[in-house]
Order: structure tokens, then sequence, then C-alpha cells
């Protein structure tokens, strides 16, 4: 699964070593600075799973969606612009999908409903990329 993400990388130093170090950065407790470089690190990790493996081992969007629940709204854009970008990336493959429905659709509603127009801006262009494969 992640061998496709982490290239020449030992796929067990990945996930016993950095991917432990990944789940911490983002996390609430950390000043604003290190919760936006760990979005960063896991967005980009996250954009380079595929579905499968992303259901197979759904550590990583865990992370994506505790992004979208941060109290600051830097942070919750973040996730805004993964859904977007993912879902340029994959929404041929994703559209009619039970994944889709029940997982990203109802994450996306409540950015709709965000407090902060930055994010709802990223989020509706996320919408725009589904809509356009239906």
């Amino acid at each position: 699964m992640l061998a496709n993400c982490v290239g020449r990388v030992e796929v067990s130093y990945v996930k016993n070593v950095a991917l432990r170090v990944i789940q911490e950065m983002p996390s609430p407790k950390n000043p604003v600075a290190r919760r936006n470089l760990g979005n960063r690190l896991v967005t980009t990790v996250a954009m380079n799973l595929s579905e499968a493996s992303h259901e197979e081992e759904p550590v990583v969007f865990r992370l994506v969606m505790s992004i979208c629940q941060d109290p600051n709204y830097t942070v919750r854009r973040d996730g805004g612009i993964f859904f977007k970008e993912y879902l340029k990336k994959n929404s041929k493959e994703l559209v009619g999908t039970e994944r889709l429905e029940e997982l990203y659709l109802p994450e996306i509603q409540e950015l709709l409903n965000d407090e902060e127009s930055y994010v709802r801006i990223e989020v509706i262009e996320a919408i725009l990329e589904i809509l356009e494969h239906l």
C-alpha cells in the first residue's frame, strides 16, 4: 500500500517511524505553524495513495478528516484544499461509489457549513470537480 507513495524509502520505516511522527503533527495541541506543516505532510501522503490503499490503511484518511475538524480555519482550509485536489485527481474513479457518498460527501457538506468563507470556497471547488464527472 505505502510502497507506491514512498518510492525508494523502506515501507516498514515509513509505517513504523515516519507515519507516527506525521500523525502527531496536525494535532490541535501543537502550534498552528507545526499543524500546517503536518497538514502538508498528511495531505501529500494522502494524495499519493490510491482509493484501495485508503481503504486498506485508513489512518491517513482519518488524519485528513481530523484536519477538517481543527479549530483554526487555516488548518480546516487545508482540508478543503485536499478534497479539491484529491477529487480533481480521482473524481472519475470515485463518482457513483459508496465511499464517495459515505465518507467524502458528509465531510464536504460539513465544510460547506463552515463559518469561514475561505474554507467554503475551497469545498465548493471540490464539489465542482465531482459535478464535472456526473
